[in-house]
């Protein structure tokens, strides 16, 4: 019996389904069970998956889940094996990348969850353009978390150095069986809140090398993110964290989702404007990446 099962989370997206199963078949090691959970709510993926890849196990949502994170939790409650990853039907998997979760398991066997770094891709195929470099920085193979503080403030923080892709984690089944993502904790957020909370299970690890390539569009949760999700997420830490995470982080956040909506909507209220001319300054003195932000937008060069 294998250890590991990876499970393509599909929803609506057959094109980019087929490049992120064929990244999984194409894996350096075998040693792994591979399943499919289709939540589309049209029948493309199905007639794809029966015609081309007959073999593969599939699981047909029915009725389908009205969310990502429904769908992610239904998966945990089903898989057996000791160890599984929930990947994306939008990302791809570099080759080596069971095969370096696998080892990492090896040298941390209480780790409730690993996960890697990325890169950006965009566009139909994958490596047409690659957008930047890796998803997080760190000195070092690991990364290894063991307090919620720590994790959480590279959540919020410019200078923390960036996270792990979500689709790039892979859980020890043993520690996060009874997990579940909250909905009502951050709302599309809440993925956060689920790797935070798993560290009450046992150590996070993040390996230091893009294994994953994540792929940028409009139809991404991330694009749907609003308001409501990051007030949702603020009110979360404010009363689950009672003071341990300093207002300044959760101010730079909130300046940081509130900058980005307001520029994609080319709309910035006088209470938003207010709230900015507050922070710039903070943040300018206070942030070395936000510093450079500023400069590269004025001077250009490299960033």
């Amino acid at each position: 019996m294998n250890n590991l099962t990876v499970v393509l989370m599909c929803h609506n997206r057959t094109k980019s389904a087929v490049e992120a199963i064929n990244s999984i078949l194409n894996q350096d090691i075998k040693d792994f069970d591979f399943l499919i959970s289709d939540n589309s709510t049209n029948n493309k993926l199905q007639e794809l998956l029966n015609k081309d890849f007959p073999k593969i196990e599939t699981i047909f949502c029915n009725p389908h889940h009205k969310t990502l994170f429904d769908h992610f939790n239904s998966l945990i409650s089903k898989i057996k094996t000791k160890y599984i990853v929930l990947f994306h039907d939008d990302d791809v998997m570099h080759n080596n990348y069971v095969k370096r979760i696998l080892e990492t398991f090896q040298d941390f066997p209480e780790a409730s969850a690993i996960a890697t770094n990325g890169d950006f891709f965009e566009g139909g195929r994958v490596n047409k353009i690659i957008l930047g470099g890796s998803q997080f920085k760190c000195e070092g193979e690991n990364l290894v978390f063991k307090d919620k503080k720590s994790l959480l403030e590279r959540y919020l923080a410019w200078d923390s150095g960036g996270v792990a892709p979500f689709t790039s984690y892979a859980y020890n089944m043993s520690k996060i069986n009874d997990l579940r993502a909250d909905f009502n904790r951050g709302r599309l957020y809440c993925d956060a809140f689920f790797v935070i909370d798993a560290l009450d299970r046992g150590e996070i690890v993040w390996i230091n090398e893009p294994l994953v390539s994540t792929r940028q569009h409009n139809e991404q949760i991330s694009e749907g993110c609003g308001v409501r999700d990051y007030k949702s997420t603020i009110t979360t830490i404010k009363k689950e964290f009672k003071g341990e995470i300093s207002k300044y982080y959760i101010d730079e956040y909130r300046f940081r989702n509130l900058f980005y909506r307001s520029r994609k909507k080319n709309h910035f209220p006088f209470p938003v404007i207010k709230f900015f001319l507050k922070m710039i300054p903070l943040l300018f003195f206070r942030s070395k990446a936000f510093r450079k932000r500023v400069f590269f937008k004025l001077f250009g060069g490299n960033n």
